[in-house]
């Protein structure tokens, strides 16, 4: 698809952010964002991370869409989140690279680290 293509004249985009259970292939839970939303990764923890394109980069609980933490990076978040391990602390990072169709262009990778035992964050 085009920037452009699918889009309402004078009408406001979005994006959305859904959760499927996989055998009955029914939404649990969907999430409206403002922006288009770059990758996502689920964690084993129960946690979605999904960053956007005006620089969110959000942490939501995987199993009720709630909306747990977020950082504004500066740039776009289009790419996808990756978590690795490190010393025995879990860590999520991603790159904040903006996109060339909003102007907002960034050059970082931001790394997170997560709280042990997982605690859903403010």
């Amino acid at each position: 698809m085009g920037s452009d293509e699918g889009l309402i004249p004078d009408e406001p985009s979005w994006d959305t952010l859904s959760a499927v259970d996989i055998g009955t292939g029914s939404v649990v839970w969907a999430v409206r964002t403002a922006d288009p939303i770059g990758g996502t990764l689920a964690t084993a923890g129960g946690l979605v991370f999904a960053g956007e394109n005006s620089g969110w980069f959000r942490a939501y609980d995987a199993a009720t869409g709630e909306l747990l933490w977020e950082f504004q990076c500066g740039a776009g978040v289009n790419a996808p989140p990756v978590t690795f391990s490190l010393d025995g602390e879990q860590l999520v990072a991603v790159a904040a690279g903006g996109s060339f169709y909003d102007g907002h262009l960034g050059d970082a990778v931001v790394v997170f680290g997560l709280p042990k035992p997982y605690e859903p964050l403010p």
